[in-house]
């Protein structure tokens, strides 16, 4: 059964505005002294930077390191104490988040909101995707100096309170919760290697989601409402096709997936929201009800973001949503899973985030250099 889509039908001129462009990024000055770093010890590839001597060279009392999550929030508030202008956080997408919402915590009042930096470790990278951070060895090799970054403001979606790039239920959430299951079957195992990352994700994805989802022709249903001002429909391009009035339903009909994001990927540089960033106080939702396995048949075009709702992929640009399932379905913020869920609210965070990213060539040779944990200050 084909997808209801509520469309209003009165001619807005604002039905053909192009959406904005992006932010232009603005320069900042660091000297040392001026900003810490702020690492989780167990992020993937952190013990091997730190081996390789990728931190040697930057001020050992403004690097923090914490071994548990029981850790995160105590040594930000350290690092906040010692008044540094910007915050550079080391790991991947799910840490990223993390270490944010516990700032916003720390940090109620986002007057005082220091910069945030991020060095690229971990598993998913999409934040660091789209602020086009370099290798994590480069990029601390060129915080070593006198340093030039840029600024890129990075707006954030709210759901369950929490603040994240991206969320997503369905097909997405399964994949991520057979990949975890995978991964920990085969640990300690010679094949883990080949299931960890990128490749790990794929192969749960083609040999066992799709297949298994074919298998039992069962097609789960959403009802998206738009909560917030209006909301539009847009095409691969962002171009604006429709446009939603408050309490308006943007979908009703069968979904392989429901998921929301601000920025353009979704990890491994999957360009999951093509149009995320094409509206400054808008996210993108994206809702796919496409067969699984003509998803893998399409998935070259679904990893560079060209997809559009005759391939079964329904673009919507919004500042509130509700979703309500008609089953229990998988969720996941920021690549992390965390249960199913039967209805779920995703919303535009108004608390903006100034990032920044070093700039420049200067990468240094490595050498050895002694681990020092938040728990030694």
């Amino acid at each position: 059964m084909a997808p209801h889509l509520h469309l209003a039908r009165q001619n807005f001129a604002d039905l053909t505005q192009q959406p904005a462009a992006e932010p232009t990024p603005q320069p900042l000055q660091l000297a040392p002294g001026e900003f810490a770093i702020l690492a989780n010890a167990n992020a993937r590839g952190f013990q091997s930077a730190w081996r390789r001597g990728a931190f040697t060279g930057l001020r050992q009392e403004d690097i923090f390191v914490s071994h548990q999550a029981t850790e995160s929030e105590g040594m930000l508030r350290t690092a906040l104490q010692h008044g540094y202008k910007a915050l550079f956080f080391c790991g991947g997408d799910g840490t990223i988040t993390h270490f944010l919402n516990d700032l916003r915590a720390a940090l109620p009042n986002p007057i005082h909101q220091p910069y945030v930096g991020v060095i690229r470790l971990g598993t998913g990278n999409a934040v660091a995707d789209t602020l086009r951070c370099g290798r994590a060895v480069d990029d601390l090799a060129r915080l070593q100096d006198l340093t030039a970054t840029a600024i890129t403001p990075l707006p954030l979606l709210e759901t369950e309170g929490l603040l994240c790039p991206f969320a997503g239920c369905g097909v997405d959430a399964q994949i991520l919760n057979e990949y975890i299951a995978l991964r920990e079957k085969l640990a300690g195992t010679p094949l883990h290697k080949v299931v960890t990352g990128v490749r790990g994700y794929l192969v749960t994805g083609i040999f066992k989601t799709a297949p298994m989802m074919a298998a039992t022709r069962t097609q789960q249903r959403v009802i998206a409402i738009n909560e917030g001002a209006t909301a539009y429909a847009v095409d691969k391009n962002g171009r604006i096709l429709e446009h939603f009035r408050r309490g308006d339903v943007l979908y009703d009909g069968p979904m392989l997936m429901a998921a929301a994001g601000t920025i353009p990927y979704y990890g491994y540089r999957l360009r999951m929201f093509p149009a995320a960033r094409l509206q400054a106080d808008h996210f993108q939702l994206r809702i796919g009800m496409m067969n699984p396995l003509m998803a893998v048949y399409r998935l070259r075009r679904m990893w560079r973001g060209d997809l559009d709702q005759a391939q079964g992929a329904f673009d919507f640009l919004a500042q509130r949503v509700r979703l309500e399932f008609d089953a229990p379905m998988p969720f996941h913020i920021a690549g992390d899973a965390v249960g199913y869920r039967r209805e779920v609210t995703f919303a535009r965070c108004g608390r903006l985030f100034n990032f920044v990213r070093p700039l420049g060539a200067s990468v240094l040779p490595l050498a050895s250099t002694r681990l020092r944990t938040a728990a030694a200050r």
